[in-house]
């Protein structure tokens, strides 16, 4: 079975749960590839023509896939040469859509200020609406605040409400079905609140999604970029499985399945590249694709579909003519953030002058300007003892916490609701067969506690309960 909505299948049509991609989404908050946690449900393959077949009680083919991203890159092509091209398909993107009744999502990275760049080719900064979430006194929404005084834009800074923990439970249910329990509901709520609020007065909402395309966010580690296979195994450990995980809890069944998720996972992202020659393409090419057709199909992918529940969403740096010219500009030019840098300079200097994150400006290093480049130090520095302490000790650290509002503070309110707490301990779970009994409480009691790092290997579980709660399945083989 093919639905844009595997929930809806599920809730009425017997299914049995795959336990390979209910695996992977307990670990990464993802299934990859076409799978869903069922193995009569799969999602639609991209860009693609299907047929329905009469003589086959109604079986659906695919016919032909019509685009695939590119697999080779534009060498004899210069920094300026790039820039100019990619600037000139950003622009004919942002032409198509309306400018009115529209919002600009704008943090202190990368890719909503290239947005924002770009739409100030087609209105004065004083025009433009701009969207900031998070908590009072946190960097990130005073940096944007700053922005927005500086440039003249206005500026819309969204706060969850101060009842949010009387609210909190009611939209964690009702991001079950907006989100097809396919991504984590528990991270995914607050994103529900702050998307029907953007609604309340814009029709229309930019955000910065497959940003991480134009630069070397995902394929940083491999160094050297040349034609090799990439390091796939590194790509999982470094990237995908980075963060906290406590695999104790699981009985040793279900322990041996999610320890073996990087093979799946390895798998997949061969299966993914098979287009390619991996000798004689591009190692940073082979994981921008891996990151496109994985992370952005199925998690950006989701999150962008959810989000037009409430508000059209659009996400310009994933539309097809801008992503062809992305992705076959030379890696060097990516580097460092190189290109986006550029892109913003030529398009908005002013823009490009304002301060980051990591305290440089969105500016390419020179001479003249190398004095606001010290900050920087600090960020490599922290950036390599945490990446350190994670692999070592199952630990992060040295993360700004103010930036975001916190899973600790959200699970504090739905624990502090007696029957929500009730409904998730060892003996009320479907899923209990899962588990190891002893083990899965002091986990859950720690969580309550507050003492606790893993809130979102928490929220995964607990989707995944609720959903299964809610579907018909044929056999409870878990």
């Amino acid at each position: 079975m093919l639905s844009s909505s595997s929930l809806s299948l599920s809730r009425n049509h017997p299914v049995t749960p795959d336990h390979n991609a209910i695996a992977q989404f307990l670990r990464t908050g993802n299934v990859y590839g076409s799978d869903t946690i069922y193995r009569e449900i799969q999602v639609l393959e991209p860009a693609s023509i299907y047929k329905i077949e009469e003589k086959f009680e109604g079986h659906l083919s695919l016919t032909k896939q019509y685009w695939k991203s590119p697999i080779e890159i534009n060498e004899g092509s210069s920094l300026e040469k790039s820039r100019d091209v990619l600037i000139s398909a950003l622009l004919n993107s942002f032409e198509v859509f309306s400018k009115e009744s529209l919002i600009c999502d704008f943090t202190a990275g990368f890719d909503s200020r290239l947005n924002m760049a770009v739409l100030s080719q087609f209105k004065p900064f004083s025009d433009i609406h701009s969207f900031v979430f998070g908590p009072d006194g946190s960097k990130e929404v005073e940096l944007v605040k700053g922005y927005c005084n500086t440039l003249g834009a206005q500026c819309h800074h969204f706060r969850l409400p101060d009842d949010w923990d009387e609210r909190i439970f009611e939209y964690v249910q009702k991001a079950m079905p907006i989100t097809d329990g396919e991504e984590n509901i528990f991270a995914y709520a607050p994103i529900l609140y702050a998307q029907e609020n953007k609604a309340h007065d814009f029709q229309y909402s930019i955000n910065g999604l497959g940003g991480e395309l134009y630069r070397d966010f995902w394929w940083i580690q491999e160094i050297l970029c040349s034609k090799r296979p990439a390091n796939i195994d590194r790509l999982i450990h470094t990237r995908i499985l980075q963060y906290e995980y406590d695999y104790s809890i699981f009985s040793d069944t279900w322990n041996t399945k999610i320890g073996d998720v990087k093979n799946t996972l390895k798998a997949a992202f061969e299966k993914t590249l098979s287009d390619m020659n991996l000798h004689t393409s591009y190692n940073n090419l082979q994981i921008d694709n891996l990151y496109f057709r994985q992370k952005i199909r199925r998690w950006a992918g989701r999150t962008m579909s959810s989000s037009n529940h409430f508000i059209h969403t659009i996400a310009p740096l994933t539309l097809k003519k801008n992503l062809e010219v992305a992705l076959t500009i030379p890696a060097r030019y990516k580097r460092n953030g190189r290109l986006v840098k550029s892109i913003i300079e030529q398009l908005s200097f002013p823009l490009a002058e304002l301060e980051m994150l990591n305290g440089t400006p969105c500016q390419n290093f020179r001479i003249g300007n190398m004095h606001k480049f010290i900050p920087l130090a600090l960020d490599y520095g922290k950036r390599g003892v945490r990446k350190i302490i994670q692999k070592t000790t199952n630990r992060t650290i040295l993360v700004d916490r103010s930036i975001n509002y916190q899973p600790s503070l959200f699970f504090s309110y739905l624990f502090g609701n007696k029957d929500f707490a009730q409904a998730f301990r060892y003996d009320s779970l479907i899923t209990a067969g899962m588990y190891d009994r002893d083990k899965y409480m002091r986990f859950y009691q720690r969580a309550i506690s507050g003492d606790f790092p893993y809130y979102n290997q928490l929220g995964n579980i607990l989707t995944l309960e609720m959903r299964i709660r809610q579907d018909k399945i044929r056999d409870n083989n878990i």
